[in-house]
């Protein structure tokens, strides 16, 4: 034991030999002081010695202290007392007790509050036989009043007149017949019931005119029209015949022209030539040029006829810039651009070949050099050998600079020592002259390499573009299906020439 004073009330403290150099607190006046290492130790009866508990302040380190309560003795006269702390545990049961306590208090309260209520049974009421007589008498019900309801309006049903649709009489007609051959005057029925009142001849050409069964024809202006066919309704029947020695250009009029029939404020227009049909063509690139041609006889002015184009779905995947395919006039163009070829297009003209008219497919495609070539197999290959050789004299270029240089150092100083020597005789076998057309050769040739030598990056993007060239015309070439028409319109319809399908 350690004999301690404490300096605040000089209470004599006895301490534990282990609480030598720490603070602890003063059991009397609760004061706090260090313990002094020298502190004298001495030797005191715990059982005559009063006892005081004093306690070591908290430290700030979280220390475990198997005993957190130290025991100290005094001899300030005062009776012992012990100040024991609670453990953690018997603190959480504590507290869980008074939760426990609280809880039971809370529905006790809230079970006699609340739920003790009386609660009011429904009353039995007694089946309408056993109930007893009321005392006061009961009054009479009274009857609900019900509204009359009116009968139903009778409305009767006022008929519709209906419209009467006339038939037409020219469901069954034709929309096209063909003229027969050039006779003698025999008379030919072209349409047998046609059902027509009225017929009435629609020329193309302004020097045909049809007057009472005759069709006209004048040939000059100073000239009377004369008569080369006849046209008349007989019987309900459309009949034609043609007269003696008709100028070809008569017959052609006639053949391109339309008959109108009427009946009935009812209209119906039939060509006076049938439709050709021909198959669908195929894209060639032996040519570099393709034309389609509307090949008929007697064909009608060129002025008149259109085109659709219907093929072109036919083709490798483009962009159309131009006028509409599916109607064509004569000098129209349109074209498709290739996405796979940036520089590839096939370009459509509608255009007059003769008394004729075609289409025209020109496929063209243009290298990042600027040449434009036509898009056919021999000039292709032709294109890619000429590259080849470009490419292979503008890599040797390098290499042969310097020997052309050489080669035109040589070939001056022979002239100037021949211009010394003042004669214009041979200078190693070659005259004068041609040393100097051998050297004007040489420096065409050191240019030409100078610039070969520059155009490698060019030829070979040539190249690669011919590639995609090349892949794009074995897409186009012989594909099938193209299909087209050559048509005429009168009074909003259209009447086919050729087709192509």
């Amino acid at each position: 034991m350690l004999s301690v004073v404490c300096p605040s009330c000089s209470a004599q403290l006895q301490l534990d030999v282990e609480l030598k150099g720490k603070r602890v607190r003063c059991g009397t006046c609760s004061n706090t002081f260090l313990v002094a290492e020298q502190a004298e130790r001495v030797a005191i009866p715990i059982e005559n010695a009063p006892v005081q508990s004093i306690t070591p302040p908290p430290t700030s380190s979280p220390t475990f202290s198997p005993n957190p309560s130290v025991s100290i003795r005094t001899h300030a006269g005062s009776q012992r007392r012990n100040n024991h702390k609670p453990s953690v545990i018997t603190q959480v049961l504590s507290l869980l007790i008074q939760l426990g306590v609280s809880a039971s208090i809370v529905y006790m309260g809230y079970y006699f509050l609340v739920r003790r209520q009386p609660v009011q049974k429904p009353q039995k009421v007694a089946p309408i036989h056993q109930r007893q007589p009321e005392r006061s008498p009961a009054l009479p019900t009274p009857k609900k009043e019900v509204a009359e309801v009116p009968p139903p309006i009778k409305i009767k049903p006022v008929p519709i007149p209906q419209t009467r649709v006339a038939p037409n009489p020219f469901k069954n007609s034709p929309d096209e017949i063909e003229l027969p051959e050039v006779n003698d005057g025999q008379i030919v029925t072209l349409l047998d019931g046609a059902g027509a009142d009225t017929i009435e001849l629609i020329a193309q050409d302004g020097a045909l005119t049809h007057e009472d069964m005759k069709l006209l024809w004048k040939d000059k202006e100073d000239q009377a029209p004369s008569v080369v066919a006849g046209l008349a309704l007989l019987d309900g029947n459309v009949s034609f015949r043609w007269l003696k020695n008709v100028p070809s250009d008569s017959e052609n009029a006639i053949r391109n022209s339309f008959v109108r029939l009427s009946s009935a404020g009812k209209e119906h227009i039939v060509a006076l030539r049938q439709t050709v049909v021909t198959e669908s063509v195929e894209i060639s690139l032996r040519k570099s040029v393709q034309r389609i041609k509307a090949k008929v006889e007697h064909p009608p002015s060129p002025d008149s006829i259109y085109c659709e184009f219907s093929g072109a779905s036919h083709l490798p995947p483009h962009r159309h810039e131009g006028c509409d395919l599916n109607a064509m006039k004569l000098n129209d163009v349109a074209k498709l651009w290739y996405p796979g070829a940036n520089a590839a297009v096939t370009q459509i003209t509608f255009m007059r070949i003769g008394n004729l008219v075609a289409l025209e497919l020109d496929t063209r495609y243009t290298l990042p050099s600027g040449d434009e070539e036509p898009m056919s197999i021999q000039k292709g290959n032709r294109k890619r050998k000429t590259l080849m050789k470009q490419l292979n004299r503008a890599k040797l270029a390098p290499t042969a600079i310097p020997e052309l240089n050489s080669y035109l150092r040589n070939l001056e100083q022979q002239l100037a020592a021949a211009r010394r020597s003042r004669t214009n005789t041979i200078v190693n076998v070659m005259k004068i002259s041609d040393l100097q057309d051998e050297i004007t050769s040489i420096k065409n040739r050191l240019q030409n390499a100078e610039h070969a030598k520059t155009q490698i990056p060019v030829i070979e993007r040539d190249l690669a573009e011919l590639t995609r060239v090349a892949t794009l015309a074995q897409a186009l070439h012989k594909t099938k299906g193209i299909s087209f028409r050559f048509y005429r319109v009168v009074e909003g319809r259209e009447f086919d020439l050729l087709i192509g399908k």
